[in-house]
């Protein structure tokens, strides 16, 4: 369904979808040589997206008639009387809003915000392919109609989800998102003032939603703010064992607490919620009694560290394949989201608790599958300001590479390890330094493994961790990388 026009347009908006020529002096109408060259361009773009067999049937129809050698192109202007849609070259108008809101986005608004065109633009964008964080916040696809029945909840969505696309599409436009936070506050503020000594759900999950939108673009005043409140609302209503019976508001408010984390590499707020600790993926040997034993103070309590890489390894495999492969093989989302969330829950403890990670020296591996999780299982651009603590994390890694996952863990495997780790610093690192070392690691395991084209490069890190949406574009340019720095030395 294409999306509703707008009744009244600002005039901003309607002078950027104008383009004219004008007819008033004398001569107008014949277009210089400069104006004939544009036009000519702009009738073979519009031919090339015109299917071949479509061209040649109108050919043939209109051959041997004088109107069949009337113009075909038209100006970005020109509009047929007849349609109603506009067509632009603007991606965001052009994407159709699928049938999830059918009433929220139809001709009569009933979303309990105004629907103005940035906001509609949003909502497009969060209903045309937008899959970051589908199963692990939404596995049940209720989020929507949660979302949709408070303003102030909605409007904190609307302002991540207008950060998000800014981030997806590469653009700057940030009023949509000042807009949709400043309202959620002014909301959650009313409602905190009108009724004192109350504490909806809502509120808390806007507030959750905020920590997440702030984390999101790197705002550590307002998002250190927030999550204290969030922290003390969680308190006074009695901890998340309180929201049990809304599973997909739970793990809003997790998402806030691991965005927290990420972003400013502090210990998590919360504890494990035992409620979305099962039923998990079953294709692996993840215990919650493991996770557990993560938060308490003593290394004696962690499970042997062979036993805990290969575990976290083989959890995360499992996940990347159910994705993969949903909903062919009739995959179960909420155990795919709450397997997802246990074993992120075991990698944040293990990065950032006060004990850290240094008994087992596996921080590399840790680090780089966090990453993993958050790039490749969540879907999250790779240009988040909020990746920027993990990324220093893995770069320092780099520059003791030969040390990585030194167990006695098969020598084939763990080549394979290391060389992923490296495949993943190098993809993430925005440092030409660090970039060229992780290279040069990779060449000299590439060496060892007898590695020579890309296929067997592609299928030894397939070994480890892989999703095809995520690293094969980065895998395939790392590789022309590694030829370019080779066809440099043997020169």
């Amino acid at each position: 369904m294409d999306p509703p026009e707008e009744p009244h347009l600002p005039s901003t908006i309607q002078a950027q979808q104008l383009f004219f020529i004008e007819t008033s002096q004398e001569g107008a109408g014949r277009l210089d040589a400069k104006s004939r060259h544009l036009v000519r361009a702009q009738a073979r773009r519009s031919a090339s997206h015109i299917e071949p067999w479509t061209l040649q049937e109108r050919r043939q129809r209109n051959s041997g008639s004088p109107q069949s050698f009337k113009s075909k192109f038209k100006l970005a202007s020109w509009q047929r009387p007849r349609r109603s849609n506009k067509q632009t070259n603007d991606y965001h108008q052009d994407i159709p809003i699928p049938s999830l809101l059918p009433a929220q986005l139809a001709a009569v608004n009933t979303l309990p915000i105004p629907m103005s065109l940035p906001t509609q633009r949003i909502l497009q964008f969060c209903h045309a392919g937008f899959r970051t964080n589908k199963f692990s916040l939404n596995p049940r696809g209720d989020w929507m109609s949660i979302a949709t029945a408070d303003a102030g909840l909605l409007n904190a969505f609307l302002s991540t989800a207008a950060v998000l696309r800014n981030l997806h599409l590469r653009i700057n436009d940030l009023d949509a998102v000042v807009h949709h936070r400043q309202e959620a506050i002014r909301l959650i503020n009313q409602r905190l003032t009108v009724e004192p000594g109350t504490l909806s759900q809502q509120v808390v999950a806007a507030v959750a939603v905020l920590v997440a939108a702030e984390a999101l673009d790197d705002n550590f005043a307002t998002a250190l703010i927030h999550m204290r409140g969030l922290s003390k609302m969680i308190d006074i209503c009695g901890g998340l064992a309180s929201f049990d019976h809304s599973p997909t508001l739970q793990r809003v408010i997790i998402w806030a607490d691991f965005s927290f984390s990420v972003t400013w590499g502090t210990p998590l707020s919360f504890p494990l919620v035992q409620s979305l600790s099962h039923p998990l993926l079953r294709s692996h040997i993840l215990k919650t009694e493991t996770a557990s034993q993560q938060t308490t103070s003593s290394p004696s309590n962690h499970p042997d560290p062979k036993t805990l890489l290969l575990d976290t390894l083989t959890i995360l495999q499992s996940v990347s394949q159910q994705i993969t492969e949903f909903p062919f093989t009739g995959g179960d989302p909420t155990a795919i989201g709450n397997t997802i969330y246990v074993v992120e829950y075991r990698l944040l403890t293990l990065i950032f608790s006060e004990i850290g990670i240094g008994y087992d020296g596996n921080e590399p591996f840790y680090v780089a599958a966090l990453l993993y999780s958050i790039l490749a299982i969540r879907d999250f651009p790779l240009q988040a300001p909020r990746h920027r603590e993990l990324i220093d994390r893995l770069s320092a890694c780099l520059f003791r590479w030969r040390e990585l996952s030194s167990l006695s863990i098969g020598s084939g495997l763990n080549q394979c390890i290391r060389l992923w780790v490296l495949f993943m610093g190098a993809t993430v690192s925005k440092d030409s330094t660090t970039r060229a070392l992780a290279l040069q690691g990779i060449s000299e395991i590439n060496s060892v493994l007898g590695i020579v084209e890309y296929e067997d490069f592609e299928s030894n890190l397939k070994r480890v961790l892989w999703m095809d949406s995520f690293c094969r574009q980065h895998c395939l340019r790392l590789w022309d990388d590694l030829e370019s720095s080779l066809s440099f030395d043997s020169a």
